[in-house]
């Protein structure tokens, strides 16, 4: 399955949380059985990942990818900034 990054936000209750929306397309062999795309937004923080409106935590392999959208220098600005 193929994740597409479709949106990352930060969270306005939370602040030290960030939202990130994916979009989960199957190959063409899932295709070819009947599955379809999913849209799913991710929301939490370094190894504290769910799916906001069930809690449902997100699964380890995504949780991997979540970390590295979190960490990367492209959302750097989204991250909070540390107060000393």
């Amino acid at each position: 399955m193929r994740l597409e990054i479709m949106k990352v936000s930060p969270d306005r209750l939370d602040p030290e949380c960030l939202l990130v929306t994916l979009r989960h397309s199957p190959g063409w062999w899932a295709r070819l059985f009947g599955a379809r795309e999913i849209v799913v937004t991710y929301k939490g923080h370094t190894e504290s990942w769910y799916v906001p409106p069930s809690f449902r935590p997100a699964p380890t392999d995504i949780v991997k990818f979540l970390n590295r959208i979190a960490d990367s220098h492209e959302f750097a600005h989204l991250r909070p900034q540390k107060r000393y």
